[in-house]
């Protein structure tokens, strides 16, 4: 909280042991707060419902080996498509799947996991993508075109 207090727009991120606390590090402006044994509850369930999801989300979790979760700028070329058009676009050009939308919504974020494949993309959204490593998407154009193979 000291760090918040000194330098304000820098991004915090705290782990917690117990979530009764959380209302303080949102006040003092920590932006992210991982409650340890929630996480991994929550895996645990998932792997009891998902049989074999252990090994996906371990990929997805780690940084070492695999695929990982990116966070990437929407070009503003994209402004206007929709959620559908754009995760097409991704897998197409960079072998990359489009999972979310993180949007500023006042002065707190918005994530749109999986959202409607007509939800248009806004400028300043966020793409969270699942990549082999970061896509360089600024370098498409609007127009591009996929041939289609009927």
């Amino acid at each position: 909280m000291t760090i918040e207090k000194l330098h304000p727009g820098i991004y915090t991120c705290a782990q917690l042991l117990d979530r009764k606390n959380n209302l303080q590090l949102k006040v003092a402006g920590v932006e992210d707060v991982i409650v340890a044994d929630e996480v991994a509850s929550h895996l645990i369930a998932t792997s009891a419902r998902n049989l074999g999801s252990v090994d996906v989300l371990s990929e997805l979790l780690t940084v070492q080996i695999g695929n990982q979760f990116y966070k990437i700028a929407l070009p503003e070329s994209w402004v206007g498509i929709s959620f559908w058009e754009s995760a097409e676009r991704l897998k197409d050009s960079f072998d990359t799947i489009l999972i979310a939308i993180e949007r500023q919504k006042y002065r707190s974020k918005e994530t749109l996991v999986n959202p409607s494949q007509d939800t248009p993309l806004l400028s300043g959204d966020l793409l969270v993508v699942i990549a082999r490593s970061l896509p360089q998407i600024n370098c498409l154009p609007r127009s591009k075109k996929r041939k289609r193979i009927s």
